[in-house]
């Protein structure tokens, strides 16, 4: 059936629902009284407050917007402590891994390159509400992290950063009001060694609070190089996090807060493919035998260091109104060295270095006078990256090496106003004013016997603006049900592609309106919890990426129509056990999208129109489900399992069963034992407990090149034992 269609037959669901919703759902009487309500309420689910809208906190069933909330003990319990893990466990997220950089897909669209972007980001990812560019610095381990949202859709009037599939918020713990002391060791196959430990209380009275935090682990490659023995996607993370909050009054706090991370890897490597391609073969290449083995010449390795120092004031005078400031800088480096023909022969080798510095000013104003709620907010992005490459195409018989300089500013001015029609009823509009200033500077020298390339020395320059509307409407038969119906209208600026071949260097921007349709509702006293959307987005000029001679291009598709469901629940059947689940279905396809076939030289037409997007799996869903033995005196038992499953995922345009992934499963497990007070705590885990054979990322280097991969993780175990205080 049509999205459009079922989107008509849920309005008009929802403009009778309140003739049918006279009461709480599912048999819960609105009208009970407290003391009615505390004899049936012996165990029910907690309420989730996010703070997704930027209005202030909300519960999460009260949010008109599709976002997943993940609190921290839930990212630990479910083994998520990395971006690419999240995908998992939640409705159409992809976060796949591709030589050391973490890539995210929302609703099949995403961020396509890495490091200095050719143009915006699709996915914004966020710390504690300041703008990480394209994801950087953020491919390490979590730690102390108090829970992750990840909003989908359109994000113009609710973040600074303009974003048109979705955004990624990270919230760190704060300092608390009384002393706590955490640590935690945890032991694991590959030689895991990992420690944290955190630090946090009041310094002076209810002034002053601290907190500080140190996560340290090491790690052994997770793969096998049967060449080098240099084993690739090892790991040596040090994370520092501090963070201080002065609050000389109750109506003015400041928080700062300053981090440091330190990642140095052994890198990762693409696996030859055994099945597709001859090229590489016949030159000797030889495949590594196991899922899991690689046979590269050149042993692979990946540093990065990422910090930055982020000051956020609040004030307010009263209930009714609330000055924000987040002022933020950060600093972000890396040096990687890869092997990216995925064999044995000395074919290619690419290395670089990136280095980025940000600076962000946002200002936020939210006033509540009777029935209105008003959100008025600026925002300003400045950023300076650099890169260099060199790299050596053995296959085509050349080496370059490339520079890159890059400086973009972004001004925006946005605005939301609610209002309340009655207890029943409420309509909200947004508007945003964007534009974006970008400049590059590209030089780059190559060499080859065959033909002669002169160096080049090119500028560039160009800027963008827009108007950004959004409109929901809102309406709450009864306090345990909300239904929401919103319209948004996302952007992406244009930008640069320096290494264009076929296509033009400009990218033009990309515009997408996108519409939705909510439900989100609580059940059985609050024991039962389910958040359901409909959507459907229409893209104009969606940026893409194509591989031609080696080189990854970018370039505008005509346009693509995006329209799916998404359901997810968490349960409480009885009070020692707890389930939660997500159901997805996406239809993600290109309506006009004119290419070239793979390889041809010169380049032939191919119209893919009617493929699907990459990393757009038509059908994904997960389940979880955690038990709680009570010990008595002796403490509690806690046993938890996890399952994923993904439809299969094409990782190109072409809808090419060598470029892709069938279906596949994850489970993962956890037992724990806790003291009564909750003191001490040792838990056993494993992810990935059947070892499912199934790739994160695969692509053609250049035609007849045979076919790279990108493994996922194996089997990773290990045993925690945490100490509270």
């Amino acid at each position: 059936m049509d999205i459009r269609r079922m989107l008509c037959k849920m309005v008009l669901g929802i403009l009778t629902a309140g003739t049918v919703f006279t009461g709480a759902p599912m048999g819960v009487d609105a009208n009970d009284t407290p003391a009615q309500k505390n004899e049936s309420e012996d165990f029910f689910l907690e309420e989730l407050v996010v703070t997704a809208t930027k209005t202030g906190e909300t519960e999460l069933r009260k949010t008109p917007i599709a976002v997943t909330a993940l609190a921290g003990e839930m990212l630990r319990d479910t083994g998520v402590f990395r971006l690419r893990e999240l995908g998992e466990f939640v409705p159409n997220v992809e976060f796949t891994h591709n030589i050391g950089d973490t890539q995210g897909f929302i609703r099949g669209v995403g961020n396509y390159l890495m490091g200095i972007q050719a143009a915006g980001t699709n996915v914004a990812y966020y710390v504690d509400g300041v703008y990480i560019e394209a994801g950087a610095g953020l491919t390490t381990d979590f730690f102390d992290v108090e829970r992750i949202e990840i909003l989908r859709g359109p994000q113009g009037t609710l973040y600074g950063r303009n974003a048109n599939s979705g955004a990624v918020n990270i919230i760190t713990r704060k300092p608390s009001d009384t002393f706590e002391f955490d640590a935690a060791l945890e032991l694991g196959n590959f030689n895991l060694r990992r420690v944290d430990a955190t630090v946090s209380g009041p310094v002076i009275g209810d002034i002053v609070k601290a907190r500080v935090t140190v996560s340290d682990s090491e790690r052994d490659g997770v793969l096998d190089n049967i060449s080098t023995g240099n084993d690739p996607r090892s790991k040596d993370f040090t994370g520092v996090r501090g963070s201080v909050e002065i609050a000389p009054t109750d109506a003015f706090d400041l928080l700062i807060a300053a981090d440091y991370t330190d990642f140095d890897s052994s890198g990762a490597s693409y696996k030859l493919n055994t099945d597709q391609g001859m090229f590489g073969t016949a030159l000797g290449a030889e495949v590594a035998p196991g899922f899991w083995d690689v046979n590269t010449d050149t042993p692979g390795w990946l540093k990065r260091e990422n910090s930055g120092i982020s000051g956020t004031v609040n004030y307010h005078p009263n209930q009714q109104d609330n000055l924000r400031l987040i002022t933020a800088y950060r600093e972000y480096e890396s040096e990687s060295l890869s092997d990216i023909d995925g064999s044995q022969m000395p074919l290619s080798i690419v290395g670089g270095t990136y280095d980025n510095r940000q600076f962000s000013q946002e200002v936020q104003y939210r006033m509540s006078r009777g029935n209105w709620l008003w959100l008025l907010g600026g925002f300003y992005y400045h950023q300076e990256s650099s890169s260099s490459s060199e790299g050596e195409l053995n296959y085509i018989l050349l080496t370059y090496v490339n520079s890159l300089n890059t400086e973009t500013d972004s001004y925006a001015l946005f605005s939301s106003i609610k209002y309340d029609l009655n207890s029943l009823f409420s309509v909200e509009a947004g508007l945003r004013y964007t534009t974006d200033d970008k400049d590059m500077r590209v030089k780059s020298v190559a060499e080859s016997p065959i033909i002669q390339i002169p160096p080049s020395d090119v500028k560039y320059s160009d800027d963008w603006s827009e108007f950004l509307p959004r409109f929901v409407f809102n309406y709450n038969p009864t306090r345990e049900m909300m239904f929401y119906l919103s319209a948004a209208k996302g952007y992406r600026p244009g930008g640069f592609a320096p290494f264009n071949i076929v296509a033009d260097s400009y990218i033009n921007p990309e515009y997408i309106w996108s519409y939705e349709l909510g439900y989100k509702a609580s059940w059985f006293n609050n024991r039962l919890q389910t958040n359901t959307a409909i959507f459907y987005s229409d893209y104009k000029d969606l940026e893409v990426l194509y591989v031609t001679m080696g080189v990854g291009q970018q370039d505008n598709a005509a346009e693509a129509t995006i329209q799916g469901v998404e359901l997810e629940f968490t349960a409480r059947p009885m009070a020692a056990l707890t389930l939660n689940g997500m159901v997805a279905y996406l239809d993600a396809t290109y309506d006009e999208y004119m290419t070239q076939e793979p390889g041809s030289t010169p380049a032939v037409p191919l119209d893919v129109s009617g493929n699907s997007l990459p990393y757009a799996p038509r059908w994904s869903a997960s389940l979880g489900a955690q038990y709680v033995f009570s010990l008595g005196s002796y403490g509690r038992l806690t046993l938890r399992g996890d399952m994923s499953w993904k439809d299969r995922v094409y990782f190109d345009q072409y809808e090419r069963d060598s470029v892709s992934q069938s279906s596949y499963t994850l489970f993962n497990g956890l037992l724990r034992y806790e003291t009564v007070a909750g003191r001490w705590s040792v838990e056993v885990y494993g992810t990935n407990l059947f070892e499912e054979e199934y790739l994160t990322y695969s692509h053609v280097l250049s035609e007849p090149l045979d076919v790279n991969w990108v493994q996922g993780d194996p089997r990773l175990y290990g045993i925690r034992i945490g100490y509270r205080y």
